[in-house]
């Protein structure tokens, strides 16, 4: 087993990472508000998934490999990472895309940032190294704070989308082990390959069977679902450079915005707006995984050899 990867300073190049970082949680930010504007033009879930977190991916991660010179390899990725990638990723793709039919984007995107809190107990039970009182603390007000984000409208929130959101977060948290299962020699742009290549399967195989075909049934559906695929596609390659020049902990920090492109994003497309308790949790929420994810860095209670790969 090899040693976890020592990051010195900041990175090779900081800013350049920093300003990736949050271009790319713009535009993972705005993929499921689009998404549900493609739902809303006729689009099934299966054509979203498909072309949103399959086809489109794929295409762009091939031609990427051949742009950065870096072979996919796909025959040295082990076995149990190949089907980890593509189990996790259909979670994460479908949970949050079948979410997003029952709550709102910006709350179903909060909830799957949680995934945070999966890791670290997660890492905690495999290490037998349970984190300090002042993390323990810290992500107790994630979960107080996402409890004020779901339970403010108690009577009238879906809890089936919550659970379909809390799946895409089980499925994010699977992802955040990849690096450790596929070797050092395995890059990120093709676990994501492998991953997405499973997830369009999946969601072809599921429209085949199911008889639903459910296409966007005008012009703007078919430009905001390219749109989404689009936006999540660049989001993940930005992910991957930044994660590059940037230490991973520092540029999923910066990236912790996203779930305000997602309210900012519903609240102007959708007119979707989340009430001020609801928002005061999803601010609780946020800040509690990032001082977490700076909390755990430094006590090393992170996944070993962590390959960062975006879930939404």
């Amino acid at each position: 087993m090899k040693k976890p990867q020592k990051f010195q300073g900041l990175g090779t190049r900081p800013f350049l990472g920093v300003m990736l970082a949050l271009i790319s949680a713009l535009f993972l930010g705005l993929t499921p508000t689009l998404a549900k504007v493609a739902y809303n033009e006729g689009a099934g879930l299966f054509a979203i998934v498909l072309f949103r977190s399959g086809l489109v991916p794929v295409l762009t991660l091939f031609c990427y490999s051949i742009i950065i010179k870096q072979p996919l390899r796909l025959h040295k990725i082990p076995r149990k990472a190949v089907m980890i990638a593509g189990l996790s990723l259909s979670m994460t793709a479908f949970g949050l895309m079948s979410a997003i039919n029952y709550i709102s984007p910006g709350l179903a995107v909060t909830i799957l940032y949680a995934f945070p809190i999966i890791v670290l107990i997660s890492v905690a039970f495999m290490n037998r190294k349970f984190p300090s009182l002042k993390l323990t603390f810290i992500y107790l007000i994630a979960f107080l704070g996402l409890a004020t984000a779901i339970g403010a409208k108690f009577d009238t929130i879906s809890w089936l989308g919550v659970g379909l959101a809390f799946c895409a977060a089980i499925g994010a948290s699977m992802l955040m082990f990849l690096g450790h299962m596929a070797g050092s020699e395995v890059k990120s742009h093709s676990i994501l390959f492998v991953g997405s290549s499973a997830v369009g399967l999946i969601a072809l195989l599921m429209m085949l069977l199911t008889g639903n075909v459910a296409l966007p049934a005008s012009s703007l559906g078919w430009g905001v679902l390219i749109l989404a695929a689009l936006c999540y596609t660049c989001g993940m390659v930005m992910v991957i450079v930044s994660t590059s020049v940037l230490r991973p902990d520092l540029a999923t920090l910066f990236m912790n915005i996203e779930p305000f492109v997602s309210i900012g994003a519903a609240y102007l497309l959708l007119g979707d707006i989340l009430t001020p308790i609801q928002f005061i949790g999803v601010v609780a929420v946020i800040f509690a995984i990032s001082a977490g994810g700076i909390i755990a860095h430094r006590e090393h209670l992170e996944p070993e050899d962590m390959t960062i790969i975006e879930h939404s």
